[in-house]
């Protein structure tokens, strides 16, 4: 604590656990420094005197007031300038995106900088020593903000969205009641209304909107079925799935995200619930008509089918399924079970529930460009939505949307007691009966705030620049060749939205330049138990390496192939010299296989 005398001199007492005074002498120096103060400052290091300040110059009351208050704020305001310049260091190219170590390597330099290295000891660590763990976790992390890393479906994190992070973080507020969240309650209104005029059709009246923002894509997808099943069957609520009249199915692509088998198994509707509907061979999206033939063989089989679940963007392909197609099979279904599309508040809708999971492709709704790759996608009962993927919203910003308002409440609302009082002001804008949760982060300051900034038009240009980078890769795919005309690329399926699927052929492997020279032609030939070791390989050389880092996976028959995505706040910072710079990588680090 400080205290000051009518002299000018400050005193201040170190107490036990927090800074030594030789630390403590050491900020004061620094902090005098910078506020221009001459003083003489003396420590009595251990004696119980503690430091003394003379300053004479009327100044001690300045001094004192920038002073830190405790051990914890002193260390924050450390950790800042250290957070700041890891920021604004994740463009550069040079430095490596990952120290790739292996789990001991990793143990060894935490037991290095801090005691009981990564595990929890019973006694408090001085700041110095938790700094110096920062420094470590700063270092051996993946540096996700850098132009060459395009493993993950997210990247590049939207400066202003990091400020709301920060923001979010430093307000600790909770979105389940308006009373402590009146703000944040009137910007998840706004921004989900938003959301409805981008995605048009019923979307676009405000009255029909009704969503949150929740933890996940996944946790979006869970929404979507547990709504489903509720208008399919409303008594399901308290009597579970036994009290629909027909066992009940659910319909999703080969290419669907996994999250949506997780949901039946959560739902206790069983993974088995789920009927695959075949894709496209080549661009993955879903066959219409074999969702068609499934949905009659289901019917007949006496089944109830309540669910079908479309993706805009899979993760590897890209694909974006036929949504018209689908919703008019959807359509004729459901007039003819439920004529005039008659909802019974006892009884449900015995009809399909269309949802549409646009947590990765879904940005492209954003960009008049490329925005028909959704058509269609507003005649879906729902649709999700991932700001921190393509857009750069820090993790996690997701999105779920219905046009069907009442339902997330009817669906989720237990009216506790102690939360949701009838009498009290504003009672219509307490998110929390909607949810499966109770506490819930206020994740949607982060897009309220960058989508202000940026405007409709800076939001859509991010996209256009990242599925521009997208269509670059592909056209220098298909048009490198070495110096004896041979193809160095090949993709394994077309370019969709910002994913880029292809193989890196290395010397060894390489068709002679009379080949004929087509994708297909060139895969057909190619041996292919010899190019799935390949992307391996390169990997791990390429972790070990610090370079570029992009993920490879089996997708269809094609086994080990590269997936290179674009996404995140990447405008500014990658450019078509840096595609050339990762291609190059890819060619050079493989060139001995």
């Amino acid at each position: 604590m400080a205290t000051l005398s009518d002299a000018g001199t400050m005193g201040v007492t170190v107490k036990p656990g927090s800074y030594s005074e030789s630390e403590v002498v050491a900020l004061m120096k620094q902090l005098l420094n910078m506020a221009g103060v001459s003083a003489n400052i003396t420590a009595g290091e251990g004696s119980g005197e503690g430091i003394q300040v003379d300053v004479g110059d009327g100044k001690g009351a300045e001094v004192a007031s920038i002073l830190p208050t405790s051990r914890a704020e002193a260390f924050r305001r450390e950790m800042v300038p250290k957070l700041l310049n890891y920021v604004e260091t994740q463009k550069d190219t040079a430095l490596p995106v990952i120290k790739f170590r292996g789990p001991e390597e990793l143990e060894e330099a935490f037991d290095a900088v801090v005691a009981d290295g990564l595990k929890i000891g019973s006694a408090a660590v001085d700041s110095p020593s938790l700094l110096a763990a920062v420094d470590t976790v700063l270092e051996y992390g993946v540096r996700t903000g850098s132009p060459l890393f395009n493993n993950q479906l997210f990247g590049t994190p939207d400066a202003v969205a990091m400020a709301g992070d920060w923001l979010t973080s430093a307000m600790n507020a909770s979105a389940y009641t308006y009373e402590v969240a009146p703000v944040f309650a009137l910007m998840e209104t706004e921004l989900l209304v938003k959301i409805g005029a981008t995605l048009g059709g019923e979307y676009a009246k405000a009255s029909n909107v009704e969503g949150l923002f929740v933890p996940g894509g996944s946790i979006s997808n869970l929404y979507a079925v547990q709504v489903a099943r509720y208008r399919s069957c409303p008594k399901i609520k308290e009597q579970g799935n036994s009290a629909s009249p027909a066992p009940l199915c659910a319909f999703v692509s080969d290419q669907i995200h996994y999250s949506f088998k997780k949901a039946c198994s959560l739902l206790g509707l069983g993974s088995d619930c789920l009927i695959v509907v075949p894709t496209d061979p080549v661009t993955g999206a879903m066959d219409s008509s074999e969702f068609r033939r499934l949905l009659e063989e289901s019917v007949a089989a006496g089944k109830k089918p309540f669910f079908v679940g479309t993706s805009a963007g899979t993760t590897v392909l890209g694909a974006f399924d036929p949504y018209n197609e689908i919703a008019d099979i959807c359509d004729e279904y459901n007039e003819k079970v439920a004529p005039g599309g008659v909802y019974d508040e006892q009884e449900g809708h015995p009809g399909i529930w269309m949802h549409v999971d646009g947590a990765w492709g879904g940005s492209a709704f954003l960009s008049a460009k490329y925005k028909y790759y959704m058509a269609g996608a507003e005649r879906a009962n729902s649709y999700s939505w991932n700001p921190h993927k393509m857009m750069g919203a820090t993790l996690q910003t997701c999105a779920f949307v219905t046009r069907h308002a009442g339902m997330l409440l009817n669906a989720n609302g237990t009216n506790a007691a102690y939360l949701f009082q009838p009498d009290k002001e504003y009672r219509d804008l307490d998110y929390g009966d909607k949810t499966i949760q109770c506490g819930r982060k206020v994740d949607h300051l982060k897009l309220w705030l960058m989508w202000k900034y940026h405007g409709d038009v800076g939001m859509e240009a991010r996209v256009d620049h990242l599925c521009g980078l997208a269509e670059y890769m592909s056209e220098q795919i298909s048009t490198r060749v070495d110096e004896q005309g041979r193809r160095m690329f090949v993709q394994v399926a077309p370019t969709s939205f910002t994913n880029v699927v292809f193989y890196t052929i290395p010397p060894s492997l390489r068709l002679p330049a009379d080949v004929d020279n087509s994708d297909a032609a060139i895969l057909a030939a190619l041996d292919m138990d010899a190019l799935k070791t390949v992307a391996p390989m390169v990997k791990k050389r390429m972790q070990e390496q610090g370079l570029a880092m992009i993920g490879f996976q089996q997708v269809k028959q094609w086994n080990n192939c590269w997936r290179m995505v674009f996404a995140g706040a990447k405008e500014e910072i990658m450019t078509t010299d840096t595609v050339d710079e990762i291609m190059n990588s890819l060619l050079e680090i493989g060139s001995d296989l």
